[in-house]
């Protein structure tokens, strides 16, 4: 939950959805030291924050925006701008596949020693169990830090309310670099040559077999994953296969 006060802007941060790139460009662009926050010397948390109640954990970088409207002062919501980065729902699913496969992360799902295939299927069974539309913020017995990346981006978007509040500015991951820069005012030439800049992938960085094993999935396994995201499909705008 980046609040950017100096630009008077909240990004919501969609999991998977480019966030980490666009902080940091924010930040350079408003002249703050990124490089102090590098995860190899200072834990990434350390500048959005982790919180711990007796019952759960939370990672404040991904709030979804209801929780966003419940943790920030009113004068913030009322004077500043928010905007979410959403993506095709299949696409989202598999970035956190392939971040978790080349960076060894066990949250929710540990990806060692499994095939794409079977990755989907666990998360399938985990989610019929877990997940009720009913509480739709968590997993249910998963703490947010665990959950967070899975929820689906509508919940971030904030539209799952009917309220008649303002709500984030949805902009395309694949039209960032048009949609955000507007959004920094006099600045905007800044993040926009930061944008530009060439970034890492984590599919750049996985194995030709897993690459094909995510290509030649189970439609029938995909569609199941889909079906879990529908609401993302219907409300944002994006076509299942």
């Amino acid at each position: 939950m980046p609040i950017f006060h100096e630009a008077k802007l909240i990004h919501v941060h969609n999991p998977r959805c480019g966030g980490t790139t666009i902080n940091e460009a924010i930040l350079k662009s408003l002249g703050l030291p990124v490089s102090t926050f590098r995860p190899q010397t200072v834990s990434y948390h350390y500048l959005y924050g982790n919180h711990k109640t007796s019952n759960n954990f939370y990672e404040l970088d991904h709030l979804c925006f209801a929780w966003i409207r419940e943790a920030a002062p009113q004068w913030v919501l009322d004077d500043y701008s928010s905007f979410v980065v959403v993506r095709h729902p299949w696409d989202r699913f598999v970035s956190e596949y392939t971040r978790k496969a080349s960076t060894n992360c066990k949250r929710f799902i540990n990806p060692l020693g499994k095939s794409f295939e079977t990755y989907c299927q666990n998360f399938i069974q985990k989610a019929r169990k877990k997940y009720s539309e009913s509480d739709p913020y968590q997993f249910q017995g998963i703490s947010h830090f665990n959950g967070c990346h899975f929820l689906p981006q509508y919940l971030y978007a904030g539209l799952e309310s009917s309220s008649t509040a303002t709500k984030p500015i949805i902009i395309d991951i694949k039209e960032i670099n048009q949609t955000l820069p507007p959004l920094l005012g006099n600045l905007s030439e800044k993040i926009a040559a930061e944008l530009e800049k060439p970034r890492n992938s984590h599919r750049q960085k996985i194995s030709e077999e897993i690459k094909y094993q995510i290509q030649t999935v189970n439609p029938d396994t995909r569609k199941e994953v889909e079906n879990f995201y529908q609401l993302d499909y219907q409300l944002l705008g994006y076509k299942m296969t």
